[in-house]
C-alpha cells in the first residue's frame, strides 16, 4: 500500500472517529434541553460501557473534548506533508544553475555578435564616404572625357562601376547564417517532425539545441546520439558568419566539428585540406566548382571564430 492510501485511510478514521464524538456533543445538548437543562445523571450514548452513567454537564464537555482531538489529529494527518528529498531539491538547484550558465553564455554571444555588426556599421559608412569620392571622380573623368566617343565612355564607366561593386562585395560584412535565437527547423535535417519532438523536450532555440546533451536528444527523439552531435556542429558552425550549409559540411569532412576547433586552425592548412574535399564533392557533382572557398574566405571564417569561442568557451 502507497503512502498516499496509508494517509487517506488514517484520516477517513479519524473523520469517522470525530463524527461519532460530535454525535456525542450533540446527544448531550438533546439531553440537557429534554431536562429542562437541570444537570441530572444520564446514560451516555456511546461511551457508556467506559464511563457508566455520568453528569449531562460531564458528557458535554468529555465528548466536547474528544471531538475537538480527533478533529485536530485528522487535520494533522491530512495535511500533513514530508520534507522535500534532498537528491531532488540538490538537482533542481544544479538545474537552475545550469541554466543561468547557458543564459549568459548567450547573452555573451550576442553581445559579441553585437559588436561585430557595429565594427562592420563604421566600415560601411567608410564605404559610404569612398563611394562618394569615387563618384566624384567619374564626375570628373566624365567632364574630361566629352570629346570621347559615348561607346568609349559607356565602357569605362562600366569598368567603374565594376570596380566600385567589387570593393563594396569584398568590404561588406558577412553575416551569421544561424543565430542562437533562430528556430531549431532552419538548421538542415531538422523538420517539422523533430522540431516538434525538440519543442516537446524543452529545445525551442539553436543557443538551446546547441548547449544541449546528445544523449537525451538521442533518448527522446528519434535521431541518434551521433546523428544530434552532427546537427550541433553544423548549427555551431554556420553561427560563424560567412559559413553556410556546404561550408559547415567541408569544414566537418575535415574534422571541425566545433567554433572552438576553427579557431585554433592553421587558415592555409585548413585551405589545403579543404581544397583537397572540395575537389571530391566536385567529381562526384555534389557542389559546384564555384563553391570552393577561397583562402581568403576560410582566414575570415579563422579570425571570426575567435571572439565568438572567447564569449561562448571562455
Amino acid at each position: 500500500m502507497s503512502a498516499y492510501l496509508k494517509r487517506g485511510f488514517i484520516v477517513w478514521i479519524l473523520g469517522f472517529l470525530t463524527f461519532l464524538a460530535s454525535l456525542s456533543t450533540f446527544h448531550a445538548v438533546v439531553l440537557w434541553a429534554i431536562n429542562g437543562g437541570e444537570d441530572r445523571i444520564a446514560k451516555t450514548y456511546l461511551i457508556s460501557n467506559i464511563t457508566g452513567e455520568l453528569r449531562i454537564t460531564t458528557y458535554f464537555w468529555i465528548s466536547t473534548t474528544i471531538t475537538f482531538i480527533f478533529l485536530g489529529l485528522t487535520t494533522i494527518v491530512a495535511y500533513w506533508k514530508p520534507p522535500p528529498d534532498p537528491a531532488l531539491a540538490k538537482t533542481f538547484l544544479k538545474i537552475e544553475r545550469d541554466m543561468m550558465t547557458n543564459r549568459n553564455r548567450l547573452e555573451e554571444q550576442s553581445k559579441t555578435i553585437r559588436e561585430v555588426h557595429e565594427e562592420w556599421f563604421t566600415v560601411m559608412e567608410s564605404i559610404g564616404d569612398f563611394k562618394e569620392e569615387t563618384l566624384a571622380q567619374l564626375e570628373k573623368q566624365r567632364r574630361t572625357l566629352r570629346k570621347v566617343s559615348a561607346d568609349t565612355i559607356q565602357k569605362e564607366m562600366s569598368k567603374m562601376k565594376t570596380r566600385l561593386k567589387n570593393i563594396e562585395e569584398r568590404l561588406t560584412p558577412p553575416q551569421p547564417k544561424i543565430t542562437s535565437l533562430d528556430a531549431p527547423e532552419k538548421i538542415k535535417g531538422i523538420g517539422p517532425k523533430l522540431g516538434d519532438a525538440l519543442r516537446a523536450m524543452g529545445i525551442t532555440s539553436v543557443g538551446e539545441l546547441i548547449t544541449a546533451d546528445p544523449a537525451i536528444i538521442s533518448v527522446k527523439t528519434r535521431l541518434s546520439q551521433k546523428a544530434a552531435k552532427d546537427l550541433q556542429a553544423t548549427a555551431q558552425l554556420q553561427m560563424v558568419p560567412g559559413v553556410d550549409e556546404i561550408d559547415a559540411e567541408l569544414l566537418k569532412e575535415v574534422g571541425v566539428f566545433t567554433i572552438k576547433e576553427l579557431a585554433r586552425q592553421d587558415p592555409i592548412q585548413l585551405s589545403r585540406e579543404i581544397a583537397e574535399i572540395t575537389k571530391t564533392y566536385v567529381e562526384q557533382e555534389k557542389i559546384d566548382e564555384n563553391k570552393k572557398p577561397s583562402i581568403e574566405e576560410v582566414m575570415l571564417w579563422v579570425k571570426l571564430a575567435h571572439p565568438l569561442k572567447k564569449s561562448c568557451f571562455g
